[in-house]
């Protein structure tokens, strides 16, 4: 048994649902199809660079130390220390392989500070290494150097400037630097490259430490800027299929259990509705108790007669609506002192 609703209703509640069902299929399949892209940053060549200077500190002959030398993190006292010998190494890797070539030295700075700010008094440059050339098509490429610091001649020439100058500075350190300048090519490009790890030692000192930063690692790459596929996001997709099923479903029930019917309408007012269509251009309404009005009434057969009678009078079809005070429907054509009628009743089928 279907429930009868009145059809309009059940129209637009049809239309509703479709139109709903519609957009939401659509909006599915369109997040489902064409999820969307977005742009990101993709290597084209990576590459690292690794640097890293290892140290160990010899002696003369003492009766301090039992070790002939000792590693970093240590204090060491000056006059027991005969050289440093260190020991560089360095890499360049890259995820292919490329054309690498480059140079490398080895520079010591002696330089003295004073003053609250410590300022740079003096200055004196050392080249122990001079620039070398390496050079290769692999994926890593490798380079190791030692050189051992001969400790007392740099305390000797900081020492023989203080004297000579009598200025006598804050500080004196001798900074050794490891300068590397690398190129590489590859298919994803060209790159150029520095790095330089240091140590930093104390002069003329009773005692020192060694600081500085001796290993630098530097991770670089080339990249380019691609369109890729967004990942179908179920969270924005699951609100979509929810109102499409459940728009289907109300679609399915409106389609299956209900039916349409037409609007109640009342039989007497749907045939005022025809008699106005017919007439109207003729008739004129009024309102109110008009029985007054009425004295020698003249009943009319239909509202045709009742039409024909205004036209051969030439008056115009009174037409009382219905009202609270007025059940029926009444027709009225004045001809002093007659008044033709007509009132309609509820079984009246004939015009």
């Amino acid at each position: 048994m279907k429930y009868q609703m009145d059809r309009k209703i059940r129209l637009a509640c049809l239309a509703a649902c479709t139109i709903l069902l519609a957009a939401t299929l659509f909006m599915l399949l369109k997040s489902l199809a064409w999820p969307g892209v977005v742009e990101q940053t993709v290597p084209q060549f990576s590459y690292n660079q690794n640097a890293r200077v290892d140290y160990r500190v010899y002696f003369k002959s003492n009766k301090l130390y039992p070790e002939s030398s000792l590693g970093p993190g240590s204090m060491y006292v000056t006059n027991f220390v005969d050289y440093i010998n260190t020991s560089f190494k360095y890499t360049f890797s890259a995820d292919r392989v490329a054309e690498v070539k480059g140079e490398y030295e080895i520079v010591a700075v002696v330089e003295a500070v004073a003053g609250k700010d410590s300022k740079k008094v003096w200055q004196r440059e050392f080249v122990l290494l001079p620039k070398k050339a390496f050079n290769g098509k692999e994926q890593t490429i490798t380079i190791q150097e030692e050189l051992p610091l001969r400790l007392p001649d740099y305390n000797a020439f900081a020492s023989t400037v203080i004297r000579d100058s009598e200025l006598i500075p804050d500080e004196v350190s001798m900074t050794v630097r490891w300068n590397v300048a690398v190129e590489a090519a590859a298919d994803g490009g060209q790159v150029k490259e520095q790095l330089a790890p240091t140590l930093v030692v104390p002069l003329v000192r009773k005692a020192f430490e060694i600081g500085g930063e001796p290993v630098k690692e530097k991770p670089g790459a080339i990249t380019a800027v691609k369109t890729v596929p967004v990942r179908v996001s179920w969270k924005k997709v699951a609100p979509y299929g929810t109102v499409a099923c459940i728009s289907a479903l109300v679609l399915v029930l409106l389609l299956w259990l209900t039916g349409g019917r037409a609007g109640h309408i009342d039989p007497l007012e749907a045939r005022v509705r025809q008699i106005v269509k017919k007439h109207g251009f003729r008739m004129a309404a009024i309102d109110g108790d008009i029985s007054a009005l009425i004295g020698n009434a003249v009943p009319a057969r239909s509202v045709d007669d009742l039409a024909l009678i205004a036209d051969e009078l030439n008056k115009p079809l009174v037409y009382r609506p219905l009202s609270e005070t007025n059940e029926v429907p009444s027709f009225y054509v004045f001809d002093e002192p007659k008044v033709f009628v007509y009132e309609m009743k509820r079984d009246n089928d004939v015009t």
